[in-house]
């Protein structure tokens, strides 16, 4: 019974390792080439700007320096989800001891897990290509 209940384990082991390990479940965006869809809100003026950001690119936007390190886009079964790594400055602080005022992952479906957070702007992730 117990070397049944082992056999389990490592079959049961053996499946999930496979399943998250599958290249087909994942992809990674980290060329140059790719694209990160961003939404930009201007919380005075309450107008909306959706924005291309090129990965591996420092970008300018209003007062801040935007770049994107990766993209992964999770395709598991029950899952769709597409999260990228920002690093976001602010070119109206000049103080040396800040140096990102956001450096982390966004999710699209959960973008309050990680939210930016600015008095006048709110950015979240909207797609990857």
């Amino acid at each position: 019974m117990a070397t049944r209940l082992i056999y389990i384990c490592i079959l049961c082991f053996c499946c999930i390792n496979s399943s998250f390990s599958d290249d087909k479940n994942f992809i990674i965006l980290d060329k140059k080439n790719n694209f990160v869809q961003i939404s930009l809100l201007d919380k005075i003026t309450s107008k909306k700007q959706i924005v291309k950001i090129r990965l591996k690119e420092k970008t300018i936007i209003k007062n801040f320096e935007i770049y994107v390190d990766k993209c992964v886009k999770d395709y598991r079964q029950g899952y769709l989800e597409t999260l990228a790594h920002f690093q976001i400055k602010d070119k109206n602080i000049s103080s040396k001891n800040i140096v990102f005022i956001f450096n982390n992952w966004m999710f699209t479906s959960y973008p309050s897990l990680n939210s930016f957070d600015h008095p006048n702007y709110d950015i979240w992730l909207e797609k990857c290509y």
